[in-house]
C-alpha cells in the first residue's frame, strides 16, 4: 500500500520530489493524474459557486432599497467579483463557461433570491437580464427591477 491510501500529505512531497528530480519511475502516475483532474474540477466548481453567488447577490440588490442592507449586499458583491477576477486571473480558461453557467443555473438562482428576499419571482425575469461580462463587471451596478 503506497503513502496515498495513508497518508496523502506524504505522498503528495513525495510525488512532487520525484518530478522535480526527474525521477519518472518513481512517480504514481495513475492517481497523480487523477488527483490533477480533481484539482481542476475543485477550481471550477469553486467558479462555479462564487458566480452563483454574485448572481443571486446581484438580483437580492435589485429588489433592496434600504441603505444599510445595500451597503452589507454591495461589500459582498465586491468580495465576490474579487474572488471570480482572481480565479479567472489563474485560470482563464473557465471564462467560457460563464456564458452557459448563466444559462443553466439561473432558474434556481433565481429561487434562491426569492426565498432570501420574499419578493415574489414575478418580480424578476425569467432569464438572466445581465451579460457574463456586466456580472463580472466592477462597476456594473443593476437598476432596481420593482
Amino acid at each position: 500500500m503506497t503513502a496515498y491510501h495513508h497518508d496523502f500529505y506524504r505522498w503528495t512531497q513525495e510525488q512532487a520530489a520525484a518530478l522535480t528530480a526527474r525521477h519518472f519511475d518513481a512517480v504514481d502516475t495513475a492517481h497523480v493524474a487523477k488527483e490533477l483532474e480533481l484539482l481542476g474540477e475543485g477550481i471550477a466548481l469553486h467558479l462555479e459557486h462564487e458566480v452563483e453567488q454574485l448572481v443571486t447577490e446581484l438580483l437580492v440588490w435589485t429588489v433592496t432599497r434600504d441603505v444599510w442592507p445595500r451597503r452589507r449586499l454591495a461589500s459582498r458583491i465586491r468580495a465576490t467579483r474579487t474572488w471570480i477576477r482572481d480565479l479567472l486571473r489563474a485560470s482563464p480558461s473557465l471564462k467560457a463557461a460563464i456564458p452557459a453557467l448563466l444559462i443553466e443555473r439561473y432558474l434556481e438562482l433565481w429561487h434562491t433570491a426569492q426565498s432570501a428576499t420574499w419578493v415574489p419571482l414575478a418580480t424578476w425575469p425569467e432569464y438572466c437580464p445581465w451579460t457574463p461580462e456586466q456580472v463580472l463587471d466592477a462597476d456594473f451596478w443593476p437598476e432596481e427591477m420593482r
